[in-house]
C-alpha cells in the first residue's frame, strides 16, 4: 500500500478494509483520550494538531469533532505523502516543510518507519511542538501475526489488507525497541500497550500529566 505506483482502485480497496478495520478492531479511542489529556492548557488560543501518515483524512476529522464535544478549541491539519481532498501533502519522514503545531499525532504510521526515520522524525515534531506528540501503532508479536493470519481471510477482508495486516505486525516494533527508538536527551517518552496488540507512545515537553487538566 506504501507504492507510489499501486493501482488507484487498489489503493482505495485497502483503504476501506483499513477503514472498516479502524471501526471493528484498531478503534482510535485510546489516541483521542491520550491527545485530550495531553493538552494540558486550560484556557486561552486554540490548539493546532497536525496528524501525520494521515490518509483520506477521516481520523483527523472525526478526532477534531470529539474534541470540540469536550470543549477544546481545536485546529486540525492533516497531512500525508499522497494527495488526497483536504490533506496537505508532506513527508514525515523528510527534513522541510514541518509545521508548527502544539502537538503532532499519528495512527498506525510508525510501523511504515525504521528506527533512525522514528528518531529523526521525532526530533523535528520536538523542535516544531508546544506539546511534544502522541503516535499509536501496532506491537509485533507472534500471537497478533497468527491471529491475523487465521481470521482476516475468514472475515472477507481483501486480499491486500491480509498481505499488508501481516507485513505492518512484522514491521512493527516491541514497546523497549521503539521507547529506544524514542529516547533523547531532551525528550521525555514512555509507551503504553493498548488493546488489542497495539502500543502508544507519547513525547512531552515537560512532565506527564497524571490526570485531565
Amino acid at each position: 500500500m506504501d507504492r507510489p505506483d499501486l493501482d488507484p482502485a487498489l489503493r482505495e480497496q485497502a483503504l476501506q478494509g483499513l477503514e472498516r478495520l479502524r471501526k471493528v478492531f484498531l478503534r482510535p479511542w485510546p489516541l483521542l483520550e491520550s491527545i485530550d489529556r495531553n493538552l494540558t492548557r486550560s484556557s486561552g488560543g486554540t490548539f493546532r494538531l497536525v496528524e501525520l501518515g494521515s490518509g483520506k483524512g477521516t481520523l483527523c476529522a472525526w478526532l477534531g469533532h470529539e474534541l470540540r464535544r469536550r470543549g477544546r478549541r481545536v485546529e486540525m491539519v492533516a497531512t500525508d505523502k499522497l494527495e488526497a481532498p483536504g490533506v496537505k501533502v508532506f513527508d514525515c519522514a523528510g527534513q522541510v516543510g514541518w509545521m508548527d503545531a502544539d502537538l503532532h499525532f499519528s495512527n498506525l504510521l510508525l510501523h511504515h518507519l525504521d528506527e533512525n526515520e522514528i528518531r529523526q522524525s521525532l526530533e523535528r515534531q520536538f523542535q516544531h511542538s508546544a506539546l511534544g506528540s502522541i503516535h499509536l501503532d501496532l506491537a509485533r508479536s507472534r500471537l497478533s501475526y497468527y491471529l491475523t493470519r487465521a481470521f482476516l481471510p475468514l472475515l472477507g477482508y481483501p486480499r491486500i489488507n491480509q498481505s499488508d495486516g501481516l507485513l505492518s505486525i512484522q514491521a512493527a516494533f516491541k514497546a523497549r525497541e521503539l521507547e529506544m527508538a524514542a529516547a533523547g536527551k531532551s525528550r521525555k517518552a514512555k509507551v503504553g500497550s493498548v488493546f488489542p496488540f497495539r502500543q502508544i507512545l507519547v513525547v512531552r515537553k515537560g512532565g506527564f500529566p497524571s490526570r485531565g487538566p
